[in-house]
């Protein structure tokens, strides 16, 4: 079993957290480039989430995480919360402050158009579309709401995944219209940081 560091969006990781409390919309996979470290991965292996955070400078340190306030919290917190607070970028989010394990289940290795419409709603499409178009908002309707929203909008997961991965790939032989090599992995979220849940 090996550890392996992931990053993810703010929208991944609010997708991430539904399925970690099972919530309608949670994101149980993740494809990367196939030349990814995480290509490696195996079943039993365990990701910890880096996101973006902000922090007290002098508070910061590994036996008090609590002084940590991630980056998908603040549109809920007050204007001066932040104040003499320092954001850290998602890469340098050390361990001991990641607050997701996810524990790989499956490895495929498959060109990145082969993924299906089932698979699109694994990786939390639902929370990147909410991100994207202000106003929109479906955290309190179901799965088939979710559903007919997302196919109204774009034409079905598999499009807003496609639309996704381009969002994300600039670089020739990485975008959806080269369908490059990819490793797709499934895995369950636990909400709880990696150190505390081996102990």
């Amino acid at each position: 079993m090996s550890d392996h560091p992931i990053i993810f969006s703010g929208a991944m990781i609010l997708a991430l957290m539904a399925a970690a409390q099972r919530r309608a919309g949670g994101k149980t996979q993740t494809r990367r480039l196939a030349t990814s470290p995480l290509a490696n991965a195996k079943p039993g292996d365990r990701l910890w989430t880096r996101e973006t955070a902000w922090y007290e400078p002098a508070d910061v340190k590994p036996a008090d995480a609590k002084s940590v306030i991630w980056s998908v919290t603040c549109g809920n917190l007050p204007p001066n919360i932040l104040e003499g607070k320092k954001q850290a970028p998602s890469i340098h989010m050390p361990r001991w402050a990641s607050r997701l394990t996810l524990i790989v289940k499956e490895v495929r290795l498959e060109p990145v158009q082969a993924i299906s419409e089932e698979d699109a709603w694994a990786e939390g499409v639902c929370h990147a579309i909410e991100r994207s178009r202000p106003g929109l908002s479906m955290g309190n309707l179901g799965q088939d709401m979710r559903r007919s929203i997302v196919t109204g909008y774009i034409g079905g997961a598999r499009e807003a995944f496609h639309w996704l991965w381009d969002q994300l790939h600039h670089k020739e032989g990485d975008r959806w219209e080269d369908n490059p090599q990819i490793a797709a992995l499934t895995f369950d979220a636990v909400e709880d940081n990696i150190t505390r849940l081996a102990a």
